[in-house]
């Protein structure tokens, strides 16, 4: 009776696993200048219909940036560049499973520019 109660608790343990990866996702992105130049201490925050702030990123010394653990769903995504002296920005995106890419410009004098893609073009970690 023991390998089976094994069997199940190791089925269930590994159904588990499998439902927690199947149902959160990742977005990645960089932020550069409009002279193609990575960008350093960008906030990145996804932000759901409610208003709620559900994860956030800061761009590193290569400007790249991970926010992990989401579930799917359509999301605001917000640029705070907090004291680099580029604009914030904002926008719109829908996160599968698959996960998403979000890449911004951005500038001192105009408003970040958001675009994405569904297929991941890097991972990070």
């Amino acid at each position: 009776m023991k390998p089976v109660i094994f069997r199940v608790t190791t089925f269930f343990a590994t159904w588990l696993a499998w439902v927690a990866v199947a149902f959160s996702a990742q977005v990645v992105g960089i932020v550069k200048n409009a002279d193609d130049v990575a960008v350093q201490g960008v906030k990145i925050s996804l932000v759901d219909a409610s208003g709620k702030t559900l994860g956030q990123g800061l761009t590193g010394t290569d400007g790249r940036y991970l926010i992990d653990n989401l579930p799917n769903g359509k999301y605001a995504f917000k640029l705070d560049p907090l004291k680099t002296g580029f604009q914030p920005g904002d926008g719109a995106g829908y996160l599968s499973d698959k996960g998403l890419t979000v890449n911004w410009k951005v500038s001192p004098d105009a408003v970040a520019l958001m675009t994405w893609s569904r297929a991941q073009e890097y991972r990070i970690g």
